[in-house]
């Protein structure tokens, strides 16, 4: 398992999420697991929660599993199936990883609320731009 606390340290760069308020709560190269506190600014017009946020909380929920093992991984693709509209007090996204290659790697995020209410599934291809940058 990786040193969670070094993973958030390289995590406080991304800014976006960050400010979103999403949490890393475990973390692995197979696994990593996030969470976002559900506030009334993540409402869309219907009062559930907005796409592009749940799409954002599991695109890092990716991100921290695809770079736990020192490779910096990004997105290459990805796609989102809604299953229930976005409700509750947290969301978590649950990032497993399917296969890794050499350049490329497949994970499954699943987004549940606080319940286990399956919210979303998202498939992200990453791709793998080189060794992060150490100390």
């Amino acid at each position: 398992m990786a040193d969670i606390e070094k993973v958030k340290e390289y995590f406080k760069a991304d800014v976006f999420a960050m400010n979103m308020g999403i949490e890393i709560m475990k973390c692995d190269a197979e696994e990593s697991v996030c969470a976002l506190p559900v506030t009334p600014d993540l409402y869309n017009a219907g009062g559930k929660v907005q796409g592009g946020a749940i799409f954002t909380l599991a695109d890092f929920a990716f991100a921290v599993a695809a770079n736990c093992e020192g490779r910096h991984t990004v997105s290459q693709s990805a796609s989102v199936t809604f299953i229930k509209p976005g409700s509750g007090e947290m969301l978590y996204a649950k990032a497993k990883k399917i296969s890794s290659g050499k350049s490329t790697c497949h994970y499954s995020v699943f987004v549940t609320n606080e319940l286990d209410t399956l919210i979303a599934h998202i498939t992200v291809n990453g791709f793998v731009v080189g060794e992060k940058k150490t100390e």
